[in-house]
């Protein structure tokens, strides 16, 4: 018969096990150029806001962002067309992208049990500034859909060796 502090110490075990896989899936690799997908190229005199690709998230999760949709101008576009959408590539490192409000979609993956969620956040972004994705839930309700995207602000680190892939809008009108 197994008792019930047997459980809790193998569910700890378990969940121990999964965040530090998480982590070591989300390092930067040493010696490979830190791979930046960028919004368009950097306007003079603004330098682009960066954002982190992937994140370890607080509850055994990590978070991976493979959309952004903006900047919104909050004014209609001639022709009816939408905001910029970019798609980034699963092996980014970094996100550039220009000032403004962007609607981000992060897909939220827990690998015991194994499941996959989306996440998305109106987040704004500011010249200059370096910032994390997190999850921000009401209550435990991860798979429910009770979960946002947000964006945590850090300390920039210096890249060195970066590549950057400067994404380009497909026109959509």
């Amino acid at each position: 018969m197994v008792s019930c502090a047997m459980r809790i110490r193998e569910w700890t075990l378990v969940s121990a096990v999964v965040v530090v896989l998480a982590g070591q899936s989300l390092a930067r690799t040493p010696g490979r150029p830190t791979l930046i997908y960028a919004g368009g190229e950097p306007w003079p005199g603004q330098t682009m806001a960066r954002i982190e690709a992937r994140a370890p998230g607080s509850g055994g999760h990590a978070l991976q962002v493979p959309r952004a949709v903006g900047p919104s101008s909050g004014k209609p576009r001639r022709g009816g067309c939408g905001e910029p959408s970019y798609e980034i590539g699963a092996d980014a490192d970094l996100v550039e992208l220009h000032v403004g409000s962007y609607a981000l979609i992060a897909k939220v993956t827990l690998l015991m049990p194994p499941w996959s969620v989306e996440a998305h956040g109106e987040v704004t972004v500011e010249s200059g500034r370096c910032y994390e994705p997190v999850l921000m839930c009401e209550g435990q309700d991860v798979e429910g859909g009770g979960c946002r995207l947000a964006l945590k602000r850090e300390r920039c680190r210096p890249l060195r060796s970066a590549r950057r892939i400067v994404l380009r809008p497909p026109i959509p009108c």
